[in-house]
């Protein structure tokens, strides 16, 4: 999926890093325009440790934006990512 990213929207300038996530941002001092999460650091890591990363990598005007599936109804805590038929 990455390899896929970097060959279409790499030439246009786009970087893709794919890495865990905490361990990445609090090691780096990149910043970025945009941080972009598709069922992945959202979804996996912990809010209270990945947001106030995520700020602190983010250019003024950043834009963090994720996706995750829907909750299950009636189901609370963790859960799988079931496909809907």
């Amino acid at each position: 999926m990455v390899a896929n990213a970097i060959e279409r929207w790499g030439p246009l300038g786009a970087r893709f890093v794919c890495a865990e996530v905490l361990d990445h941002l609090r090691e780096s001092t990149e910043t970025y325009d945009a941080i972009h999460s598709v069922f992945g650091a959202d979804w996996l890591a912990d809010p209270a440790k990945l947001l106030p990363l995520v700020a602190q990598r983010l250019n003024p005007g950043g834009i963090f934006a994720f996706s995750h599936p829907p909750a299950i109804p009636g189901a609370y805590g963790p859960q799988g990512m079931y496909r809907y038929r």
